[in-house]
Formats: C-alpha cells, sequence, structure tokens
C-alpha cells in the first residue's frame, strides 16, 4: 500500500527557513546556562558572551556541522515503545512542547517573529527579550525586577492592599452563604440557584485565604 505524501512546504518556503536560521544563529544566538557546555561551545568556534550566558554560531560553522550531520537519527522517549526513527521512510507523528508559544514578555507577541526582525536588521535584541525566550510557555515569568510587587494595574501589593481584598471577598462570601441558607432552611429549597450561590461563596473563601497569605508575605506597609 503506497504511503501518502504531502508536502506542506515548498523549496522556497524550505530556504527561507533554513536561511532565517542562519541569521538568527549568527546575529541573536542561542542562550545556553551550563558553564561547561559554553566554554566547549567556545573551543569549537562559537562566539560566546559567558556573561550574558550567550552563543552564536557563524554560517559556516553551522554548513559544517550540518555536512557532518546523520541523515538517519531515533529520538527514545521514557517507555520503550515510544520511538521515533526519522530517515528510514517512516511517518512519525509527535506533538510538541511549546515553542510556538514563546512570547516577548512585554509586548505580547511572539517571540520568535521578534527574533527574526533583530536579525533581518542585524541587532543584538535586548536582554528582555533574551529573557523571555528562557521561559517556554503561553505567558512567560517576567525578569526580576521593581515591578515583581504589582498587580496588574501596576499598583504595589502590600500588606493593606491585600487586607483590604480579602475584607471585600469576605463580604461577598458571607453574602452568598447567607443567601444559600435562607433559601434553604425558610423556603426548602435546594435547586440550580443554591448550588451556584454555595459554589461562589467557596470561591470567595478561596480568594480570601489566598489574600491572606499574600498579605503575610507583603511588605508590612
Amino acid at each position: 500500500m503506497p504511503r501518502p505524501h504531502i508536502d506542506l512546504l515548498s523549496h522556497d518556503d524550505i530556504q527561507s527557513i533554513h536561511e532565517t536560521s542562519l541569521r538568527i544563529l549568527s546575529k541573536v544566538g542561542v542562550i545556553v546556562h551550563h558553564a561547561g557546555v559554553l566554554a566547549r561551545l567556545a573551543e569549537g568556534g562559537a562566539k560566546v558572551d559567558f556573561t550574558q550566558k550567550l552563543a552564536r554560531f557563524d554560517e559556516g560553522m553551522v554548513q559544517s556541522a550540518l555536512l557532518q550531520a546523520s541523515k538517519q537519527y531515533v529520538l527514545y522517549g521514557r517507555h520503550p515503545d515510544k520511538v521515533a526513527r526519522f530517515g528510514y521512510g517512516e511517518m512519525n507523528l509527535i506533538s510538541t512542547p511549546g515553542q510556538f508559544a514563546w512570547f516577548d514578555h512585554r509586548t505580547r507577541t511572539r517571540a520568535l517573529e521578534v527574533l527574526r526582525v533583530y536579525a533581518e536588521r542585524g541587532e543584538e535584541p535586548p536582554s528582555s527579550v533574551l529573557q523571555a525566550l528562557t521561559w517556554v510557555s503561553g505567558w512567560p515569568r517576567k525578569a526580576p525586577g521593581a515591578t515583581d510587587n504589582r498587580d496588574r494595574f501596576g499598583r504595589p501589593r502590600t500588606r493593606g492592599s491585600f487586607l483590604a481584598h480579602a475584607a471585600a471577598n469576605t463580604i461577598f462570601a458571607a453574602g452568598f452563604s447567607g443567601f444559600a441558607w435562607w433559601r434553604i432552611s425558610t423556603l426548602g429549597e435546594a435547586g440550580t440557584g443554591v448550588i451556584v450561590a454555595i459554589l461562589v461563596a467557596l470561591f470567595f473563601t478561596a480568594s480570601v485565604a489566598a489574600q491572606l497569605v499574600g498579605a503575610y508575605y507583603a511588605p508590612d506597609r
């Protein structure tokens, strides 16, 4: 039975991806956290910035590595039966761990697109972009700084602000709990409205607990 053959990318598309990758590797580089690996890369000809833990690879180095790479290789999973063989004429269906969700943490734009722009300009991306790329997620962690202890509106999180939110949530939790109790004890009703009220009360109760924990660790202001 003949296997289906699908061409997702044209030759020009593949060449464009290859050339863009070469520019990114040479102009932007790759963050490597392991000091020993950085040293090995420097010995192999890469341009290494040990302060920023950044390695850049010129086009000749990358092309030489590609010529030495095998056309066949095997990826082994944690389970012995999970094996992906490439270059053997087999079809492999493998999920991605999240590379397509890389963001620039300031503008929430796709970081790969940001890197491509910097590579085309021949410029080095700012540290904020490089920091964002070290976190592979849809909502990456911000770099440590003065804005770590602020809410989504930019206001500082203090003990007083946490306690104020806890007080408001306590009122809501008590109100919905009282409503549910009144409907059950007085009217004998236990329908959808009562169930929703109980769930909402539980939500606000959990919020109170979270706010109290935040107040415990917040600055004493």
